[in-house]
Formats: C-alpha cells, structure tokens, sequence
C-alpha cells in the first residue's frame, strides 16, 4: 500500500477530503490577504511609504473572490 492510498483511502477522495482542501485553501486565502493587509498598512503608517503592489495583489484577490461569489449564486 502506497501513502498515497493510505492518506486517501481506499476507495480515492470522498467528499470529506474535498470540503477539507476547499475550506482549507479559503482559510489559507484569507489568511494570506490579512497579512498582505497589514503589511500595506505597516509600510503606509510606521514607514511614510506607499507601496502599490501590496494594494493591487488585496484589489485582485477582492476582485476574484466576488466574481467567484457572484457566479456560483448565479449558477446554482
């Protein structure tokens, strides 16, 4: 037996694992976009300086997340 089929299961990947990796990778989203946020507002506030690309990469990712929000509402 594999790890592959031990950590899967015998029978492949069920519905468990697939709401595991979706909730995970939205938690790791979230994550990633509140430290992108206070990294911006660090560099704003304590270091007079404005860094754009810190605010792009927060714009692209509210872009994404209510263009994926908008579709599944309505396609389901």
């Amino acid at each position: 037996m594999t790890w592959m089929t031990s950590f899967l299961g015998r029978h492949g990947v069920d519905e468990r694992f697939l709401a595991h990796r979706y909730k995970s990778t939205s938690m790791a989203g979230m994550a990633a976009a509140i430290v992108m946020g206070g990294w911006f507002f660090y560099s704003a506030v304590w270091q007079d300086t404005i860094r754009w690309e810190f605010m792009l990469i927060l714009a692209v990712m509210v872009v994404v997340k209510w263009a994926f929000m908008i579709w599944y509402r309505t396609h389901e």
